[in-house]
């Protein structure tokens, strides 16, 4: 065989290898639909875009016991820092932290703050954090976090709902869905000492099942305007299998306090095997068994 051509061919082969093995890593599979409904759009992600949520997971653990005084080495220096925590508005939202000689006032949305926790958002620096927090109606708890670095506090994240600190520069925040929990990622920017919310396209629910007191019209992809894929009957069970809860406004929900709430998209498939969009406020009075809760 000539050298170059054998050379060439060995090339294009390696090319090839390493093509199909990016695709298989990127590519999210979703359970197949009936033969005769290939032409829905159906979810692909990479994992990274794909929210780790599920409806009945584990409750994550709190950041830790809450305190209005403590004394803790924040910056690594051996040295520790008194910290103080002071509410200073008549409604409590308003507060005042201290670290040393150093304080700064804020102010928090939900509620009157009851503490502070010391969480190390990242075990491998040097470096510990302190998230002042409130807690919400129906427990929706608030958290702002902040560093002390270089004698200064800084806000790092406002976060919503519930987070845990692995300790591995990243942050996984669960918030209530109304009928399944959602996990986000957060992850930590060391340049601008910064935690950031990693946004994700999709989150996956479990096969979650609900039966259908009402007709329910599936499209093929993410748009009022889409096709009707299927109508699903009364008294028929579909189950949710991804959710986008991206959207915050739709033509259908105008009214602003439940448009983000129901202009969500959510992939559901129907006891044959086909699965297409509905928004959630169009199912919403339609479903049973779905383990709503406020």
């Amino acid at each position: 065989m000539n050298r170059p051509y054998f050379f060439f061919s060995v090339g294009i082969l390696v090319i090839a290898l390493q093509g199909c093995s990016r695709l298989s890593q990127r590519v999210l599979s979703l359970p197949p639909l009936a033969e005769s409904q290939q032409s829905v759009s159906v979810p692909s992600a990479t994992p990274a875009d794909v929210a780790s949520s599920a409806w009945g997971i584990t409750p994550l653990p709190s950041p830790g016991p809450l305190q209005m005084q403590a004394k803790v080495d924040l910056d690594g220096d051996g040295i520790t820092e008194n910290i103080s925590l002071h509410r200073t508005g008549q409604d409590g939202m308003q507060f005042m932290l201290t670290v040393g000689n150093v304080s700064l006032e804020s102010k928090l949305s939900s509620g009157a703050v009851d503490g502070f926790a010391i969480v190390d958002v990242d075990v491998h620096d040097r470096w510990k954090e302190i998230a002042v927090h409130a807690p919400g109606p129906s427990n929706d708890d608030e958290y702002a976090l902040y560093s002390f670095r270089a004698n200064t506090l800084k806000e790092m994240a406002l976060i919503s709902r519930w987070p845990f600190f692995p300790g591995d520069g990243t942050a996984l925040v669960d918030t209530w869905m109304g009928f399944w929990r959602k996990r986000d990622l957060y992850m930590l920017d060391p340049v601008r000492n910064l935690l950031v919310l990693r946004p994700a396209e999709f989150s996956m629910l479990p096969l979650l099942p609900a039966k259908t007191r009402g007709e329910i019209r599936l499209r093929t992809s993410r748009s009022d305007d889409a096709s009707v894929l299927a109508v699903a009957a009364t008294g028929s069970t579909l189950r949710f299998l991804v959710a986008d809860t991206s959207p915050t406004s739709c033509r259908s929900y105008t009214d602003s306090a439940i448009a983000d709430w129901n202009c969500d998209w959510y992939f559901l498939t129907t006891e044959s095997g086909i699965a297409g969009w509905t928004r959630l406020g169009d199912v919403l009075s339609k479903l049973e068994d779905l383990p709503m809760a406020d």
